[in-house]
């Protein structure tokens, strides 16, 4: 499980260009990416990003669940990360 964390992680910093914006939670599995050129994203990708977040999460039986926006160049790459 572990190595196929990492490789998840690994896609994320490689594919991802820094404007793109990552909905997440701090919770194994709830990130989504939303793709854009530095334009004012809708509120409807906004909710739709969260929804599919937690639905591929662990929380995914929460019935609420605060999720976190920001551009993808704030995220940082952990090394040794405990998982």
């Amino acid at each position: 499980m572990e190595e196929i964390i990492k490789k998840m992680r690994n896609i994320f910093f490689q594919r991802t260009a820094q404007r793109h914006l990552d909905a997440h939670k701090d919770i194994p599995g709830s990130h989504s990416v939303i793709l854009r050129n530095n334009k004012k994203v809708p509120e409807d990708v906004l909710l739709h990003a969260a929804n599919l977040a937690c639905e591929y999460s662990k929380a995914k039986k929460v019935t609420k669940l605060a999720v976190d926006y920001c551009e993808r160049k704030i995220c940082i790459k952990i090394v040794n990360q405990e998982m």
